[in-house]
């Protein structure tokens, strides 16, 4: 038999003892209290053994391919509490066959029992949303198996770590009789650091003293892809969102990516993210914009200077060039389009910062029950300013007759064709692919859309009206209006100009995957694999492309959380002992309507939605706002407060209810339910 105790193993041991072990080591040379532990390398049935810790104990297993940051095989090997010295080789045999290749030596690790007051399991981050600066707490009175085994709750406790003297306690659903959860989560953080990766620690407590039993990374959780811990100032406080609301409950295109990440290098992208291919902006993006006050002539000076960027790329015929000449036009639509995005994310700014307070003042002062709760101007100028985006639907509108169609339809195509369907995603197809969803979207069209938009727009008029009557200084008030909606209008266009232009780069890449006989697998590709791509051999791109669809499909499996890196707290809902068949979310718009379910989980199934459908899906996209004057209702299982659905809902008046997580699943087609967007409540009524 031979055997490694704790003080025995040395750095170069550490593939011989396996994971687990391994790592309780590293904390043994940390200083971290860790019961006294010993390490079986190979043994006899017959050995008659002997070892120098005292009964009773412990018996893990510790293969080398455990425990790791890919996957933990936790609960797949035996383990064994309370083992006498009698049982202990009985144990050890025992733990060493549940290994399915059980002939072959594989080390057990041994450890002297703690029986502690209480015991439990600490994660260095929140393993569900994926938030840093949360550490989860989950402890039972006693030994902590029934809790791990999952036949006990516990008792579960939430700490904020923003620093190591900034640590509290948020929630819990225990008592406070715990003295050492602060402390317990600064070890929590601080075995982190050392690990570089997040964990999870099993531990108890004895007589006031923490001892860790072992500690692995965190699986499951969607780590960060790229390190941001440079990040300073704005980008450290501000939270990541996942972009649900543009690229739907699906990764980017792996070229999408690259070029995100490009852009982001030429200082174009800023407060934008990939996490494991799933596209994330920053809180607040936008809302307050960076660089100097620019007046409107400015801008309508620069905007005709980009329109006339568009048009030429545009005209462009991609075809009839060099292989040579295409590569550097997709270089040029590369950096137009880091050009612009910095410019637009970074570059001009319209309101100044003081004046947003003001508008806030002028808001509150007036005390308007319609505007009452909307003192976010992000908020604000969804409710009470001119919906901005409506020149789209309207030229739609008019092509449904037939005449005005023949005649425009080609122009319609030129000024709106590549727009990107998905906000960023090149590899996603763009309006103008695909002409026979056009022509079905055109059809299903009706005057309502129109009627209702006009109808919006005289109330918001009204409604400001009535704010400025009602505000101490009225001329100042118009001013800080007009000034917040040529904001909302500029921050509008420069999504039609950017996502116009991303379509362009599209274009290229198209192209270039057509001639080298890949098609629209080039998107598999990165932008650098794509610069050399005549230079790469067939298998090279083969296998580029094969190792690329076998991560997005990985990433296509997750399911990503709606913030995951910040120091905000996660949205809280506050309604507590639901009756059953009722169902809490946001609330995005008020209102209380019945009616009956329509789910759509694929976006060419809208025509089957009717007028008067509650509308139910994962995520609302741009592409389905010629739905919204049918409906009844709007529901999502995804979503901001700000998110494009969200916005439109409340454009139209109609009750809509974000994050009701599974709700796809929970109803079902043509079922009665109450929607009550007011206070984020879906009831099932028959």
């Amino acid at each position: 038999m031979r055997i490694k105790y704790k003080e025995e193993i040395k750095e170069a041991d550490r593939g011989l003892i396996g994971t687990k072990a391994s790592n309780l080591w590293r904390l043994y040379k940390l200083g971290y209290n860790v019961p006294d532990f010993l390490v079986i390398l190979d043994y006899n049935l017959k050995d008659n053994i002997k070892i120098r810790l005292n009964p009773p104990f412990a018996v893990r297993s510790t293969f080398p391919h455990e425990d790791l940051a890919e996957s933990s095989q936790a609960g797949k090997y035996e383990s064994f509490l309370n083992v006498s010295e009698r049982d202990l080789l009985k144990a050890v045999h025992k733990c060493h066959c549940s290994y399915k290749d059980h002939k072959k030596n594989f080390p057990v690790l041994v450890q002297e029992m703690i029986q502690p007051d209480y015991s439990g399991v600490s994660f260095s981050i929140n393993p569900v949303t994926g938030e840093r600066k949360k550490i989860i707490i989950e402890l039972v009175k006693g030994l902590s198996d029934k809790l791990l085994s999952g036949k006990s709750s516990g008792f579960h406790y939430e700490v904020v770590y923003n620093s190591k003297s900034d640590v509290h306690l948020i929630s819990k659903t225990g008592s406070s009789d715990y003295p050492e959860l602060i402390q317990l989560a600064k070890i929590t953080k601080d075995v982190e650091s050392h690990f570089n990766h997040p964990v999870d620690i099993e531990w108890a407590v004895k007589n006031n003293v923490i001892y860790l039993l072992q500690a692995r990374p965190i699986t499951g959780h969607v780590p960060l892809e790229f390190d941001l811990s440079h990040l300073t100032g704005f980008h450290k406080k501000i939270s990541w969102f996942w972009n649900s609301r543009h690229v739907g409950r699906e990764p980017m295109s792996p070229l999408a990516c690259s070029v995100i990440r490009i852009c982001d290098k030429k200082k174009g992208f800023t407060r934008q993210a990939i996490f494991n291919g799933y596209h994330y902006t920053g809180d607040d993006m936008r809302t307050r914009p960076s660089g100097n006050i620019t007046s409107k002539m400015w801008y309508e000076k620069e905007e005709k200077k980009w329109l006339d960027v568009l048009k030429e790329l545009r005209m462009k015929d991609l075809s009839v060039i060099s292989d040579k000449e295409l590569l550097k036009e997709l270089e040029k639509r590369l950096n137009i389009c880091a050009s612009f995005s910095n410019l637009a994310f970074n570059g001009w700014k319209l309101i100044d910062d003081e004046d947003i307070d003001k508008l806030k003042k002028a808001i509150s002062r007036a005390g308007l029950a319609e505007i009452k709760n909307y003192e976010d101007l992000t908020s604000f100028v969804n409710l009470c300013l001119p919906s901005i985006n409506h020149k789209q639907e309207e030229e739609m509108f008019m092509l449904k007759d037939p005449k005005y169609f023949s005649e425009h339809f080609s122009e319609f195509l030129f000024d709106y064709g590549d727009f990107l369907m998905h906000n960023f995603d090149i590899g996603k197809p763009n309006f103008g692919e695909n002409i026979e969803e056009i022509k079905r979207a055109i059809e299903l069209l009706n005057k309502d859309m129109i009627v209702s938009y006009e109808k919006q727009k005289k109330t918001k008029e009204e409604l400001i009206e009535k704010l400025i009557n009602q505000s101490l200084n009225p001329s100042e008030t118009r001013k800080l209006i007009d000034e917040f909606e040529l904001f909302c209008l500029r921050r509008e266009d420069d999504d039609y100009y950017l996502l116009c232009l991303e379509g362009q780069l599209r274009r290229a890449c198209k192209e270039i995957g057509k001639r080298a006989g890949i098609g629209e697998d080039v998107f598999y590709l990165g932008m650098d694999s794509l610069k050399k791509i005549f230079q790469l051999s067939a298998s090279e791109i083969k296998n580029q492309i094969k190792a690329n669809k076998e991560l997005y499909s990985k990433f296509e499996k997750m399911n990503p959380p709606p913030r995951i890196f910040g120091g905000i707290a996660d949205y809280k809902y506050k309604l507590l002992n639901l009756e059953k068949n009722v169902f809490e979310g946001m609330p995005v718009c008020k209102g209380h309507v019945k009616g009956h379910v329509k789910i759509i989980t694929k976006e060419e199934n809208l025509t089957g939605v009717n007028k008067g459908d509650i509308l139910v899906c994962e995520t609302f996209m741009p592409s389905m706002t010629y739905v919204i004057p049918r409906l009844k209702g709007l529901i999502t299982q995804y979503g901001i407060m700000n998110s494009h659905g969200a916005i439109v809902a409340r454009e139209y008046g109609i009750p809509a209810v974000f994050c009701v997580a599974d709700i796809t699943l929970k109803l079902k087609d043509g079922q009665k339910i109450l929607l009550d967007g007011s206070r984020g409540i879906v009831k099932i009524l028959s």
